[in-house]
């Protein structure tokens, strides 16, 4: 079950990843007891992803103190059980606004994480990346490029330059140098990342549940619209990139329009009968609106 929730997690599927998560905690408070290890590795699993489901805050973070406590009382807070759930807690207080508190549990488990693997390690280069965010938020874009730059090197050290780790940092270094005034270096840290990006989304888009598609395209989504902005703000220096543009629109469709069709297909092929009906009235709703779409005010008062 744990697995199984890492792996919908992991593609984007978190509504599933919630539902198992909910079924492997009370398999381990069964079996192990409230306060054992392995029940408090599912409290950290499902607080994660309760937290990108926007459960109530003050949920998730009994889950997180709860984690903690079990941690440290078994084992001790020098663990790496104690220094992943301070990441993931870690993400909570970022995206709740608590940049201060954040940063202190990022400090903590990097403390952990470099005493135990050294200074160059994957959980070191995603806390690099996440401290980005917060001196992004703080408005200190000098800090936070300095942490984004850092990340996807240490990511390119330990797998390659192809590593979704790195493409996600460089994506983040490309908006700051941006924000920083440096364009030419913000145009060709975007262009690598749309360029890697597109690779990795031909591979990866096809094998994931819709649920799971759609928040994959969330999370990427960003760049393309980046490098877009980028191309016709800097045509004027940058010719090539409007043409750049049209080419990745025209990939991205595919990629999509391919994904689309798949369903369709396994929709008519299912042999259910209310499915099929329901997804027709939604193909005519579907058309109907994109008519209104195309009609002027006039018409669309008639």
């Amino acid at each position: 079950l744990k697995l199984l929730e890492r792996l919908y997690a992991s593609v984007g599927d978190n509504v599933k990843a919630e539902s198992i998560g909910e079924e492997a905690l009370e398999v381990a408070k069964d079996v192990f007891g409230p306060n054992h290890i392995f029940v408090a590795e599912a409290i950290n699993e499902l607080a994660l992803v309760k937290h990108f489901n926007k459960k109530p805050k003050n949920e998730i973070e009994d889950l997180f103190t709860k984690y903690l406590g079990i941690i440290a009382a078994n084992i001790g807070e020098n663990s790496p059980l104690y220094a992943e759930a301070l990441e993931n807690a870690s993400v909570f207080y970022l995206e709740t606004g608590r940049l201060d508190k954040a940063m202190e549990v990022l400090d903590k488990a990097n403390t952990i994480w470099i005493s135990r693997l050294g200074e160059q390690n994957s959980h070191t280069a995603r806390i690099s990346y996440i401290k980005g965010d917060i001196f992004y938020l703080k408005k200190n874009y000098s800090e936070a490029n300095a942490q984004f730059i850092k990340s996807k090197t240490m990511y390119a050290k330990l797998f390659d330059a192809d590593h979704p780790g790195y493409v996600e940092a460089l994506g983040r270094s490309a908006q700051m140098f941006y924000c920083l005034g440096d364009v030419k270096s913000s145009v060709l840290a975007s262009e690598e990342t749309v360029q890697k990006s597109l690779i990795y989304l031909d591979k990866i888009f096809p094998t994931l549940s819709e649920r799971g598609k759609a928040s994959y395209w969330e999370k990427v989504k960003n760049d393309y619209e980046f490098y877009k902005t980028l191309a016709f703000t800097q045509s004027a220096t940058y010719p090539d990139m409007i043409g750049n543009v049209y080419n990745i629109t025209l990939k991205t469709k595919s990629i999509l329009l391919s994904s689309s069709i798949k369903v369709r297909e396994r929709i008519l092929k299912s042999g259910d009968t209310t499915l099929v009906k329901n997804y027709g009235k939604w193909i005519d709703k579907k058309e109907a609106l994109t008519s209104v779409y195309s009609m002027n005010t006039t018409q669309r008062k008639e």
